[in-house]
Order: structure tokens, then C-alpha cells, then sequence
């Protein structure tokens, strides 16, 4: 459009030049030169060239002042290229109008809008080609939404076979589609709730469980039978904790008896209740006449009740002292419990309550201050983390609230001020580039409006502010052009010449911008001329082709980006989004798609640390309590998450060396072929009684059928009686795999003397190469 207005203007000097500086010189008398200048006139004006026709009517007036023919025909010019010029300014309103309707999603008012142009410019190419555009956006539009209806679908059907974890992965390939949805959004909300009530639901169970194995330990078998019951109640179908419950009946009667009156024993001669701690002592003692400590126990009852009164004042006199001592040293709970002694031993004396009193203050403080620093330290991790993803803002809010609990810190203070600082510098960045539009819209305003001067300038200003954009460093090389041309009176054959040849060079450089303007220079000099008209052609054909190519080659960016959202893979779909972008800057969608993802992975990324740093602690303790099969299990499922994190793997060897370490008895150390579901038995002494509850089984397995899950079936038992067994279950994918079976927990391993072990493998072959008892203490 703007090399057209100024081929149009240059044309207009030309001929202007021409008329009143060769024809005065001719004459004013050559009738048939009116005659051919009318003709010429009228042409352009049938054509609405009025701007030419203006130029030849005034000519013609200055042949034959006389023809008010030309002289009307002049003034009508001059009004209809006013009139011209207010519809231009309509069209450009128009297009202005459309151009943002498309920003903003209205497709169909923009199509209207752009039709609106079309009806009143039919030639100009833009509004035609939008209209393209914007048909086949709404196409893809449409498929969008099927893809998003699929996707919910398959969430809800995920959901109602309660798979939380696929239809999650649904419902956010929905909104990644259409982000605008509440719909999947309050799905995800319903999901995430269900994935953590299971979630908690089965950390209960562990703690459970692992509390009854800690209890059955101790030979507390109370404690170990409400620990077993509630990880049961939790899953009843679980066969451990029902297994568990049935070895602890026999063992509880009489334990339970003893341990109670032991427990009540001691706490009466806790609180100097001697007479019913002697009671307690001596029921316990006829339980178990064999025990020595309630026989002890006994024994120092008497001896206190004899000596109680002159050891009250001892007693209280020391647990004074020493609370006094403990207190000065700010040990409050130690002091506490002198004060609670003393108090107990002399309840008239009023210094142990007073004490105690100020005690309950001290203590209320320093809980409340480690409050104010648990809340802060977490603030900080918090926001540490924000900021590590790029989340400014987020960020900011939790280093604030980091401020308002401990003002003195200057840590949240500095990362506050380094924010401010990025946001300030984005800010900056915004301002410079609006900057740079406003410049190039004022400078393109003046191109069209023939004021090249001024529109260099602008265009210089803009390059200034952003000396590596082609845009203007073209427009700049456009006007210089232009400006040279104007101001130079050489002779039209050799401003073509030198059109041309620049136009060539162009072409030659593929700057087909640049060589079609000056092809259309090319032609104000010689309008006739073939060659330039051909070489344009040719540049249009590229132009043509180049954008069809472009299409082609956004469309399938797009079509690649969607078809890896489809599958999941969010790092692809990014990549091929961002190839979009590049092919077209000005789209939004692809814009919209990347920051998405991003949004996407960076959620992931929170998701997966919200998984796997739990699971870590869980195995760590599991590792600390010497669980190490629930441990090397649990550091697994870990290093699934984060594959090349080394910790998990590193706890897992560091498992594997201390029970090849510890190993007890060896059943085999040479690789064994086993074919399906044949049965290979080993033989062993039984292990003394005393060394089976810290027992594990070691085994090296081979699974060499590449394509088959197998089912390991491990039996033990003693004699022909069959105790016990366990199921290991080896997948087509793992070849040589090492498992740690824990049985020292089981009750038929350490109540049996078991003297046999059976393995057998169902679904295909098996090679095991170890299998060893180790002894964890």
C-alpha cells in the first residue's frame, strides 16, 4: 500500500515537472497535443487516478486557458481526490477497527470489519488475506473444542473408575487446550482432594504398621495388637497385618497381665505411692517368680517405706537445689520436673508451685517464639523456591509475609529489594519496545503521507532505539531511495538504469522487499517498460510462495505442538510452539500455548518435589528403624520420580552392602536356571531363636524371558510342613534385579525351627544367582 502512494506521487512530480517546465517551451498552439492530453486525462479519471488526472487537466488548462471542459473537470478532480482521501482515512479506521477484534478473539466481527475495507478498496490485498486467516483460525478453533471434549470425557470416565491419577493427566490436557474453562479446573480441585485422602489414608497404614513391628519388637504386645488393628481397619484386606494379629493372641495373656502390674508398680513408686507399688510388685512377682526386677523393686519399696521420713527432707531439699540449678541454666524441663518432685514430697510448701508457676510462663514464651520461626523459616523455603521458578511475584508475597513476622531479618528484606529491581528492569524493557512501535506507526503514517524527510527521521529514532531490526534499516534504504530521486534532476533513462540495477542487486541478495521497491521505482521512470513489470511479477510469485510456505510451515508447528500435548509431552509440544512463533511472530496462540506449558512443567516440577521429598523421608526413616525392604522399596519409588538424583540410589547400594554384609547363612551363591513353575527346594539348619527376628532373605534373580512379567513364589517352612511364603513379582524390563524380603517379622518364621525354602517361577524362566539369610541388628 505505501509503495503504491508513492509510485502515485512520483508520478504526479514527474509529469508536473514535464508539463510546465518542456511543454511552455513547445508551444500553446499544438491542437492535437489538447486533444491527446484530454484524452489522456479523462482515462485517469474514468480510472479514479485523480491525483494524474489532476496533473493532466491542469496541464491542458495552461494549453487552452480557454475549455472550461478542462477547467470544470480540474475542480472536480480536486474535490473527488479530497473526497478519496477521507475514504482512505475510512479504510484506515476500518482496518484499525478489525485489527483489534482479531487481537482480542472476535473473529467474526473482524471478518465483517474486514470485508467492510475490502467493499471500499476491492485491489488491496490485506484485508482479503485476513479474512483467510481468520476463517481457518475458527476451523482450528472448532477442532480445539472437540479435543477438549475428548479430553473431559475421558477425565470423567478416569474419575467414575476411581483412577485420580489419569483422569488428572485428562483434565489438564482439557485446559491446557482452553485454558478458560472452570470446568476441568474445578475437576482437578475434586482429583487432587481424592489423590490426598488416599494418600494420607495409606501413610496412616505405614506409621501403623511400622509402630506394630516396633511394639511386637519390644514384646509389647498390646500396643503392637491396636497398632496392627488400625492399619487393618485402614485396609482389610491387607494380609500382613491380619498375619501379625494372629501371632500376637498366644503371646498376649500373660505378657499383658505381668506388664500391667509392672506398669502400675511403677508408677505408684513413681509418685512415692509405696504401699499399693508393694501390692503391684508382689501380684507381678507371683505371675513371674523367676523375674529379678520386681523382686528388686520390692525389695526397695520396703526399704523406702523405712526410711521415708527421714528421706522426705533429703528429697526435697536435693530436688530444690537441683531445680534451682536447672533453672539458672535455662534447662526448664528439668526444672519442671524437680519443682513437680519437691512439690509432690512436701505439698505445703508454697516456693515449688511458685516456681512452677514461672516456669509455665517461660515455657509458653520460648513454644511461642519457635512458632514465629517455624512459620518464617517456611515463608522463606517458600519463597526461595518461587523464586528459583520464576515466580516474582509469588515470591515477593511470602518474602513480605517473612517480614512482617521477624522485621529484623535483612535476608527477606534483600531478596524484596532484588525483585523489585527485575520488575522494574522488565517494566523498562516494556516502555522501550512501546516506545519503538509508537515510533514506527508515526514514522509509517509520515511514508504514507509523502513526508519522507520526517518519516527517515523516525525511523532513524526507532533504529536508535533498536539498532538490530531489519524493519527500519529497510525503511530507511527505501527512503534514501526515494529522497535521491526527488532531489536529483537527472535524465529518466539513467535514474531507470540505476533503479534497475539496484532492484538486481536486490534480487540477486533474495531482498525481495527491497527489489520490489525498486522495480516499482523502476517503473515511474519508465512505465512501459517490461522487464521491471516481469521481475515483479516474479517477486510476487515468491511472496506468494514464501507465504504458503510460511502457513504450511506454522500450521504444522501447530499441528506437531498439539499432537505432542495429546501424548503428554509438554517439552516438544514447547519447542514446536515456540518454531511457530518464529515462523509468525505476531500470533498470540502459540504465545499463549508456551506460557501454558510453562506454567505446566512448572507445576510438574512442584508436584513431583511435593511426591518425592516425602517419600525420601519415609524411606529415611524406614532405613533409620532398619525396615530395609520397606526402605529400598520406598527409595525406589523415590528415584522413579527423579531418575538422576544419586541419593535414593546411593541409600539402595548402601542397603544392598550391609545385608551382603550381615549375611547369616548362604543358600546359594552359583547361578541356578529354574524353568516355569518348577519347584527348586533348599536346605539349611534352622536359625537359633534368638537371631530369626532380625532376619532378611537376599536374592539375585535374572528374568531372561525379555517379553513376560513373572510371578516368583518364595515358600519356607520346616520339615513337610509348609510356614510361610512370600510372592516377588519381576517385570519383562528388569533383568538382573535384586530383592530383600524381610521374614523376621513374620511369626512362623521365628516361632518354627524352619529348615527349607522353596522358589518357584511362573510365566516363563529364571536364573538366580544368590540367596542368602542376613542377620540385621
Amino acid at each position: 500500500m505505501n509503495s503504491k502512494k508513492h509510485i502515485t506521487f512520483s508520478s504526479t512530480i514527474r509529469l508536473l515537472f514535464i508539463l510546465l517546465v518542456f511543454f511552455p517551451v513547445v508551444g500553446n498552439t499544438q491542437t492535437s497535443e489538447y486533444a491527446s492530453i484530454i484524452k489522456t486525462a479523462n482515462t485517469y479519471f474514468e480510472g479514479k487516478d485523480y491525483i494524474n488526472a489532476k496533473a493532466y487537466y491542469q496541464y491542458a488548462t495552461n494549453l487552452n486557458d480557454s475549455d472550461n471542459f478542462a477547467k470544470e473537470r480540474l475542480t472536480e478532480s480536486i474535490k473527488l481526490l479530497r473526497a478519496q482521501s477521507v475514504e482512505r482515512n475510512e479504510y484506515s479506521q476500518i482496518l484499525i477497527a478489525a485489527d483489534q477484534y482479531y487481537k482480542e478473539g472476535e473473529f467474526q466481527l473482524s471478518i465483517d470489519e474486514y470485508a467492510k475495507a475490502s467493499t471500499l478498496f476491492p485491489s488491496e490485498a490485506y484485508p482479503l488475506t485476513q479474512i483467510d486467516l481468520i476463517t481457518n483460525l475458527k476451523s482450528e478453533q472448532q477442532k480445539l473444542i472437540k479435543e477438549f471434549e475428548k479430553f473431559v470425557l475421558a477425565g470423567d470416565n478416569f474419575l467414575n473408575e476411581k483412577n485420580y491419577e489419569d483422569a488428572k493427566i485428562e483434565y489438564q490436557f482439557a485446559l491446557s487446550l482452553i485454558p478458560g474453562q472452570e470446568y476441568p479446573k474445578e475437576q482437578i480441585e475434586i482429583v487432587n482432594k481424592l489423590i490426598a485422602d488416599q494418600s494420607t489414608k495409606r501413610r496412616i497404614y505405614l506409621e501403623a504398621v511400622i509402630n506394630g513391628d516396633i511394639e511386637f519388637s519390644r514384646q509389647r504386645y498390646t500396643e503392637a495388637k491396636i497398632a496392627f488393628k488400625k492399619a487393618l481397619d485402614l485396609f482389610p484386606k491387607e494380609e500382613y497385618p491380619q498375619q501379625q494379629l494372629a501371632g500376637i493372641e498366644p503371646l498376649l495373656s500373660a505378657q499383658d497381665r505381668y506388664s500391667s502390674l509392672i506398669g502400675q508398680a511403677d508408677s505408684f513408686y513413681i509418685v512415692l505411692d509405696l504401699d499399693n507399688a508393694a501390692t503391684a510388685y508382689q501380684e507381678a512377682i507371683s505371675l513371674k517368680p523367676n523375674e529379678t526386677y520386681a523382686r528388686d523393686m520390692l525389695e526397695r519399696v520396703v526399704a523406702t517405706i523405712s526410711n521415708k521420713e527421714i528421706s522426705d527432707q533429703e528429697d526435697y531439699n536435693n530436688a530444690i537445689t537441683q531445680g534451682d540449678q536447672n533453672f539458672d541454666d535455662k534447662e526448664y524441663s528439668a526444672a519442671k520436673d524437680q519443682y513437680e518432685f519437691a512439690n509432690r514430697v512436701k505439698p505445703v510448701e508454697n516456693y515449688p508451685k511458685e516456681k512452677l508457676d514461672e516456669l509455665t510462663i517461660i515455657i509458653s514464651q520460648l513454644e511461642e517464639e519457635e512458632a514465629i520461626q517455624t512459620q518464617y523459616d517456611q515463608l522463606i523455603a517458600n519463597a526461595d523456591l518461587f523464586l528459583a521458578e520464576l515466580d516474582y511475584n509469588e515470591a515477593k508475597s511470602a518474602f513480605s509475609d517473612a517480614v512482617i513476622l521477624l522485621p529484623n531479618e535483612q535476608y527477606p528484606v534483600t531478596k524484596i529489594n532484588e525483585i523489585d529491581a527485575l520488575l522494574l528492569q522488565f517494566k523498562e524493557q516494556e516502555r522501550l519496545d512501546e516506545h519503538y512501535r509508537r515510533l514506527l506507526v508515526s514514522a509509517d503514517q509520515l511514508f504514507e503521507e509523502g513526508n519522507y524527510e520526517m518519516a527517515k527521521t523516525e525511523y532513524q529514532n526507532a533504529l536508535n532505539l533498536k539498532p538490530d531490526e531489519e524493519y527500519p534499516i529497510s525503511k530507511i534504504e527505501e527512503l534514501a531511495v526515494i529522497i535521491n530521486r526527488i532531489e536529483t534532476e537527472r535524465s529518466l533513462e539513467e535514474n531507470y538504469s540505476r533503479a534497475i540495477e539496484l532492484a538486481d542487486n536486490y534480487l540477486g541478495q533474495q531482498k525481495y522487499k527491497n527489489a520490489q521497491t525498486a522495480y516499482q521505482s523502476a517503473l515511474n521512470y519508465k512505465a512501459n517498460e517490461k522487464y521491471p513489470k516481469d521481475r515483479l511479477l516474479e517477486i510476487g510469485n515468491i511472496f506468494a510462495e514464501q507465504r504458503a510456505e510460511l502457513q504450511r510451515a506454522y500450521e504444522q508447528s501447530i499441528s506437531d505442538a498439539q499432537s505432542s500435548l495429546a501424548i503428554g509431552n509438554l517439552l516438544a509440544a514447547k519447542q514446536s510452539f515456540e518454531e511457530a512463533l518464529r515462523l509468525k511472530p505476531g500470533e498470540n496462540y502459540p504465545g499463549q500455548k508456551i506460557n501454558q506449558i510453562d506454567e505446566q512443567l512448572a507445576e510438574n516440577r512442584r508436584n513431583v518435589l511435593a511426591k518425592y521429598n516425602p517419600l525420601i523421608k519415609e524411606a529415611d526413616d524406614y532405613f533409620n528403624l532398619k525396615a530395609y525392604d520397606r526402605a529400598i522399596s520406598t527409595y525406589m519409588q523415590a528415584s522413579a520420580l527423579i531418575p538422576h538424583e544419586e541419593y535414593p540410589k546411593s541409600k539402595i547400594a548402601e542397603i544392598t552392602e550391609l545385608i551382603e554384609a550381615a549375611s547369616y547363612a548362604v543358600l546359594l551363591d552359583q547361578p541356578l536356571s529354574v524353568e516355569a513353575n518348577k519347584l527348586h527346594k533348599l536346605q539349611f539348619d534352622p536359625l537359633p531363636v534368638s537371631e530369626r527376628k532380625s532376619n532378611y532373605i537376599f536374592l539375585k534373580l535374572n528374568n531372561v524371558n525379555a517379553a513376560r512379567n513373572l510371578r516368583i513364589i518364595l515358600n519356607y517352612g520346616k520339615d513337610d510342613v509348609k510356614n510361610g511364603g512370600i510372592i516377588i513379582r519381576l517385570s519383562a524390563e528388569e533383568n538382573l534385579s535384586e530383592y530383600l524380603v524381610r521374614v523376621g517379622t513374620q511369626y512362623k518364621w521365628f516361632s518354627e525351627d524352619n529348615n527349607w525354602l522353596t522358589i518357584q517361577p511362573e510365566g516363563g524362566e529364571v536364573v538366580v544367582s544368590k540367596i542368602s539369610i542376613s542377620k540385621i541388628i
